[in-house]
């Protein structure tokens, strides 16, 4: 009989361990499944997101949307879903420019793809990062995600997209000056590419090795390359076709641009003009074909519209916040009045085109432009000593980014070896842990009998502990209770003690006082003044002590105009005074302000370097009735406002005072220099590190004492 009970209860326990392994295990299998949606739930997330692709939508509207989206797909979605749904996120993000969400969103992509073992959304995802780097122009970071991309898109054998990957990684390389490294991934892309003849990627390959070529000044090779796209291109789809041999004959003319056959470019470049809608749908493409056809007409002879043309180019460049455009643009300006003779503004758009290029990291730019300001002012042996000095050193940086390029190489593929080796590893610690397990449900059953002879000791003593616990708990409580109100007492002490003791000595002062006007009752009020200032200082000590946030004040707006005067006097002969009241917290005005602000008055002090001829601006900064009234002044020549040319600068101005609902107006007097006034609303922008949340879970202000 207590055999029979015995197997009775071994078989019980067996049942019910098997039971638990196989929650476990279904536990396991739905993490990250905490609901299964159903098909409107879907589509809802689906209609969200398509309406935040949309850019017909405004702008608040559709980060809102993906707000909701984003929350329902994070709760309310299983992991295949969400893979699906996490990449969408990130390439939306990413169009917004916002690159906290979209590394937030790619990240998780990535780590869930890794997660479930998808080597396809693994490189999807690696994809993604390498063009949001090559957006950034961080070319090292770019070509190793593309890089890890093309490691397992090659791994399970997707053909296109491993030849796509190295061609990217190319043109990264190319990018960083790596061209014989840029070359060789070509020709490795193209191995991979051929045998599937996908024409745009072998057309954009030998449009690489064109370029490539083309500066490497190897100009009948980069011909060749570029005429071997052209047969590519000529087998392209009608649809595609017209994009690519607007592309090509740009750089077809940029080759013979290069050896200075301006004959021969003058024909591409206006062909690539030729592209339908250019200027609307790819300013920024319009805008460079524009300037090279301009420059080149020049050189040429012709000078027809020249200046119309290259500043019709920076001013699209300038609209596009495109450095390395307005760096081109300002480059050909500077030959143009270079060729012309008009030294002074040749070496201010050479100085712009040097600058343009650092901001955009085009150094072949920096040292054309360096190499034409020595040309221009061959007695300025400074230009020829920078033009040494950077030539070396990126001589040094291009040896060191082609090593970088063959390090993240190697690491790659021995990180992807590892990898492999270590999901072996796991096969073979999953089969050694099965057995394990086998036999530990074995060894669970013989000492099972063992345990249930222990329980009851155990909830005796669990028991035990629990109370224990519970008397710690209400000891605890008490405690805290205790400085509570000790805390109560003190600040209560406080209040009674020294305000309201201070308080009601001023009111028996001030009582006494009543109708008196004598000198002895005029100091003696003046001293209870000073007394309520000091109970005001008392409050607010109190105040503080019971609040720890902390205000940061963020001094960067006057300090901006200030280096923006130094800058300007240290590059003309012009004396700029600055006037603003130093009572105003001027870094309290909102963003929007600011920026703007800073704008017109840049453009406006430009404006007088280029076209017044002055001597001296004076800038006040001053607060008027619940606005700000800005002044610019000079003692330039002037001119007649009624005949005065509405230019970039004045609808720049224009466009940015109706941006903050301000006003301005322009008085000059030919001889007697010119004054600008604007009005601007005194709005102030409330600092994030100045909110706190009320009760109801709200942001509120914190107003300051």
């Amino acid at each position: 009989m207590e055999t029979h009970l015995l197997n009775s209860s071994m078989i019980r326990y067996f049942i019910l361990l098997t039971v638990l392994i196989s929650l476990t295990a279904c536990k396991e299998f739905t993490d990250g499944a905490d609901h299964q949606p159903d098909n409107q739930e879907i589509d809802s997330i689906s209609l969200w997101l398509d309406e935040a692709k949309n850019s017909k939508n405004p702008i608040t509207y559709r980060r809102d949307i993906l707000t909701k989206a984003s929350n329902a797909i994070n709760y309310k979605t299983h992991d295949t879903l969400k893979l699906e749904y996490y990449s969408q996120l990130s390439l939306i993000y990413s169009a917004f420019q916002d690159s906290l969400l979209f590394r937030k969103y790619s990240n998780l992509y990535k780590n869930l793809a890794n997660k479930l073992g998808n080597n396809e959304d693994l490189a999807y995802s690696y994809w993604d990062l390498g063009a949001y780097f090559a957006k950034l122009s961080i070319r090292d970071s770019s070509f190793y995600y593309y890089r890890s991309a093309y490691s397992l898109f090659n791994k399970i054998g997707d053909i296109k997209n491993s030849g796509n990957m190295l061609y990217r990684m190319a043109i990264q390389q190319q990018k960083a000056r790596a061209y014989i490294e840029s070359e060789n991934t070509t020709y490795a892309a193209i191995n991979l590419i051929e045998p599937i003849k996908d024409t745009i990627q072998l057309f954009l390959c030998y449009n690489n090795l064109g370029s490539v070529t083309k500066e490497l000044k190897e100009y009948d090779r980069s011909l060749e390359f570029y005429n071997k796209a052209k047969d590519y291109l000529n087998i392209m789809e009608e649809s595609d076709k017209a994009y690519y041999t607007r592309t090509l004959n740009n750089n077809l003319g940029n080759v013979y641009k290069e050896q200075e056959m301006w004959e021969e470019a003058i024909p591409y470049f206006e062909a690539a003009l030729q592209y339908e809608n250019l200027e609307s749908n790819l300013p920024r493409s319009y805008a460079q074909t524009l300037n090279n056809l301009t420059i080149s007409r020049f050189l040429n002879g012709d000078t027809t519209n020249v200046l119309d043309d290259l500043f019709k180019a920076l001013k699209i460049f300038t609209l596009e916040d495109d450095n390395a455009g307005i760096s081109l643009v300002s480059y050909n300006l500077a030959v143009y009045y270079a060729n012309i003779g008009n030294k002074k503004e040749a070496l201010f758009y050479a100085a712009d085109a040097i600058e343009k290029a650092e901001l955009s990291s085009n150094y072949k730019r920096k040292l054309e432009a360096l190499k034409l300001l020595g040309w221009v002012d061959p007695q300025n042996d400074l230009y020829f000593d920078e033009y040494v000095m950077l030539s070396e050193r990126l001589q040094d940086e291009e040896r060191a980014i082609r090593d970088k390029f063959a390090r993240i190489e190697r690491e790659t593929d021995e990180a992807l070896a590892e990898a492999e080796s270590l999901a072996k590893e796991r096969q073979i610690i999953m089969g050694v842990s099965l057995g394990l397990i086998l036999l530990g449900i074995a060894s669970l059953i013989i000492i099972f009998q063992r345990i249930r002879v222990q329980r009851l000791r155990f909830q005796q003593q669990q028991q035990e502990a629990n109370q224990e616990i519970f008397n710690l708990m209400l000891s605890q409580k008490q405690k805290m209770e205790e400085g509570k109100q000790s805390e109560q007492k003190r600040i209560s002490e406080e209040l009674h003690d020294g305000v309201l003791g201070a308080l009601n000595g001023i009111r028996m002062v001030l009582l006494g006082l009543n109708g008196k006007n004598d000198d002895s009752a005029v100091a003696m009020r003046g001293d209870a003044i000073d007394k309520l200032k000091g109970v005001q200082e008392e409050i607010r000590s109190i105040s503080h002590e019971l609040n720890d946030a902390a205000y940061q004040k963020f001094n960067n707006f006057i300090n901006s105009l200030q280096d923006l005067i130094k800058e300007t006097q240290a590059s003309s002969n012009l004396s700029i005074k600055l006037n603003y009241d130093e009572d105003v917290d001027w870094d309290t005005l909102s963003g929007e302000i600011k920026i703007n602000l800073y704008r017109i008055i840049q453009e406006s002090i430009q404006n007088v370097v280029k076209h017044a001829q002055a001597n001296q601006i004076e800038l006040n900064l001053i607060p008027w009735d619940n606005m700000l009234k800005i002044t610019i002044s000079d003692d330039g020549r002037g001119f007649d406002t009624r005949k005065m040319k509405k230019g970039i600068g004045h609808r720049n101005i224009k466009s940015r005072v109706e941006k903050i609902n301000g006003s301005w107006n322009i008085e000059s007097t030919i001889g007697k220099g010119s004054h600008i006034t604007v009005i601007l609303p005194y709005e102030k922008e409330v600092s994030q590190t100045n909110m706190l949340v009320n009760e109801a879970g709200e942001l509120q202000e914190i107003k300051k004492d």
